[in-house]
């Protein structure tokens, strides 16, 4: 997610437009190129973000970064939400970069990134990764690679469709490449399954919406096309 102004910020942490607390600290990062945050309660509430430096947290009651991990940044754009699970998280980004796993470690105030593997394979630029059980999934940087979390160790990776985005559900990913190809593939770490694919009408530059699940349909965009495919077991 990407607020486009302060007031926008303002709703998204529940505080009123203006109001002087911590989160005045952290607001200059709207001068630069902010592209995610990740707000969640685990004894504090704070703010995860991704910037050109680094990804990072910091606390929402007074401002004050907790963590910081810099190696899966880059400095040009870093889209990818990171992938959190207890004291882990997972990061990537494109550009020659590629993606590491953190643990962090502390308590209060008193929190430490501490790297546990960091690889290029898995470069997410901008259509996301999926985590299911303990593998993480992504097209964001050509092939499909199916990845194990805890170690970074590839499962197995396939061309696929190409470079894209991707959901996931009932046990299958949804993957939509720039190309304007979606494919349906099985969400395992046994081998590459796929289960079918189509092509979309192209209007003119790449798919980078990402798909969208609702209500038993598939929701896919491309520039002003939208369409909603039917997608429950008959």
């Amino acid at each position: 997610m990407r607020p486009s102004s302060r007031s926008q910020f303002d709703k998204l942490v529940g505080r009123d437009h203006g109001e002087d607390d911590g989160l005045t600290v952290i607001l200059t990062l709207f001068e630069q190129d902010l592209y995610n945050i990740d707000i969640k309660t685990a004894g504090m509430l704070a703010a995860m973000f991704s910037l050109p430096a680094s990804v990072f947290r910091v606390s929402i009651a007074d401002g004050k970064f907790l963590w910081k991990y810099a190696a899966p940044a880059n400095g040009t754009a870093n889209c990818c939400m990171p992938i959190v699970e207890n004291e882990y998280v997972y990061a990537s980004s494109s550009y020659g970069t590629g993606g590491g796993l953190t643990r962090i470690s502390g308590g209060g105030d008193n929190l430490v990134s501490e790297e546990v593997y960091f690889d290029k394979k898995m470069q997410c630029h901008h259509g996301g990764i999926v985590k299911i059980g303990d593998y993480l999934y992504s097209n964001g940087g050509g092939a499909l690679i199916c990845m194990e979390f805890k170690t970074g160790k590839i499962v197995w990776q396939n061309r696929g469709p190409g470079k894209g985005s991707l959901i996931a559900a009932d046990g299958m990913l949804y993957v939509f490449s720039e190309g304007h190809e979606v494919a349906l593939v099985e969400a395992t770490p046994e081998a590459y399954r796929e289960h079918g694919r189509f092509k979309i009408e192209a209007h003119g530059r790449p798919s980078w919406a990402h798909p969208a699940i609702a209500d038993g349909k598939l929701f896919l965009r491309d520039q002003e096309w939208l369409a909603a495919y039917d997608i429950q077991a008959k």
